[in-house]
């Protein structure tokens, strides 16, 4: 998918739950309230973390906490809103983000939740990035609702986003929806996991035939394609999978089930 893709698709999933945003003015008031909050001003502390606050219909940054550069290597005017964030974010996680966000704002909907228990409400899912230096990092996304709309859906959001490279490379991504009660316990809400695809449809159908003991030309022949790129194709296979040989690849293919 392209990064126009993404952003139509994302786009379409917000305009199917939003269809006015919030006023600008109460926006910037909840932000400047929000920043004076003494346990807001120490999450900015630690250089692997940062806070933004997104008007969740125009998807524009009212708020980017400078520590967004030591998350990501780019200041926050090179980033001015989510669309901008989509040019950095993981190929690979290009189908994915707009189907978890739909998952969320549908269970979100369905609760028919009041305004209090909506602010009790967080959901968490991580994404990877790639940093400006070339660096993939895994981040943990803590995401809040600071304002909302009579159907309960967010109009302004309040994210906290954590390196967690180094807890957890998984290249799967995970999501939770869950709500805080009153005396500190949490109720999980909403629970899954969504695989990264690795590999492409052509690749997924050479692996298929692979199995069958085809060789390259026979391959090629039924595919309808030249030998050499089928070639091409066993060898991004290789890379993908880190296997060094058909042998390693059937047996990784056959683990993660792509028959």
């Amino acid at each position: 998918m392209k990064e126009t893709d993404l952003t139509t698709n994302y786009t379409k999933v917000i305009q199917k739950f939003l269809k006015e945003g919030i006023h600008p003015g109460e926006a910037k008031q909840l932000v400047a309230e929000l920043l004076k909050q003494v346990w807001v001003k120490k999450l900015m502390v630690f250089s692997d973390q940062a806070i933004l606050v997104t008007d969740v219909k125009t998807t524009k940054y009212f708020y980017m906490s400078p520590t967004i550069e030591n998350l990501t290597g780019y200041k926050p005017e090179e980033i001015p809103d989510l669309f901008s964030v989509f040019k950095i974010i993981d190929p690979r996680e290009m189908t994915i983000l707009p189907k978890v966000s739909e998952i969320a704002l549908t269970k979100i909907a369905s609760l028919n939740y009041s305004l209090e228990e909506l602010r009790k409400l967080r959901f968490s899912r991580n994404n990877w990035y790639i940093r400006k230096d070339g660096t993939p990092i895994n981040v943990l996304q803590h995401s809040m609702g600071l304002a909302f709309n009579e159907q309960g859906m967010i109009l302004l959001e309040f994210l906290i986003a954590t390196d967690i490279t180094h807890f957890n490379n998984s290249p799967n991504h995970f999501y939770t929806l869950s709500k805080t009660e009153d005396d500190g316990t949490e109720e999980i809400l909403l629970h899954g996991v969504m695989e990264q695809d690795s590999i492409t449809p052509r690749e997924r159908e050479i692996y298929s035939l692979l199995t069958l003991g085809k060789t390259s030309e026979e391959i090629a022949a039924q595919l309808n394609i030249s030998t050499e790129t089928v070639k091409t194709h066993r060898k991004h296979l290789l890379e993908k999978t880190n296997s060094e040989n058909s042998i390693d690849l059937l047996r990784y293919g056959y683990a993660q089930g792509w028959l």
